[in-house]
């Protein structure tokens, strides 16, 4: 657990270890979908960009995971942009198949939001828990919805 504290250890160092424990999560998550049936091809990944014109810093870990029957694949998301000196915080499970316009939400967790270093760390870390807590729910909404063949269009999102 990464803890914010008044010693002599720089802010930088701080929010650095923050965005490495969300990787490390993000690695025992896959090491978690590589142990559930029928799962395969397991990739996580972290991107940090910019975006928005440049204007937004954007840090991105994504885990994707195909199931042996099914087109789309299962991703555990966790976005943050810093933007107008603001962070916001987003986390869901979709499912990713062929569609230019991206994936879908299939499961999204409240945004987060934060302004300071302190909050940051303190959402980042929140948001990626509360994710990986959902784990198993996310995967039997995919598995009901995209892999036993219940898709309908335009079905809502669930939210937690």
């Amino acid at each position: 657990m990464i803890r914010m504290s008044t010693d002599d250890r720089p802010v930088a160092a701080v929010v650095l270890s923050a965005a490495a424990e969300v990787q490390l999560a993000f690695d025992e998550l896959a090491v978690w979908a590589r142990e559930q049936r029928g799962m395969s091809g397991v990739r996580p990944t972290c991107d940090l960009h910019r975006g928005n014109l440049n204007r937004a810093l954007e840090v991105d870990w994504y885990l994707s995971v195909r199931h042996t029957r099914s087109t789309f694949d299962l991703e555990y998301c966790l976005e943050a942009t810093h933007e107008d000196g603001e962070w916001l915080i987003r986390s869901a499970g979709c499912a990713a198949g062929h569609d230019p316009n991206g994936s879908e939400r299939i499961y999204e967790l409240p945004d987060r939001y934060a302004v300071t270093d302190r909050e940051f760390v303190d959402e980042l870390v929140g948001a990626c828990r509360t994710l990986t807590d959902h784990r198993a729910k996310i995967l039997d909404l995919f598995l009901t919805v995209y892999v036993q063949g219940f898709t309908k269009p335009g079905r809502p999102t669930r939210r937690a």
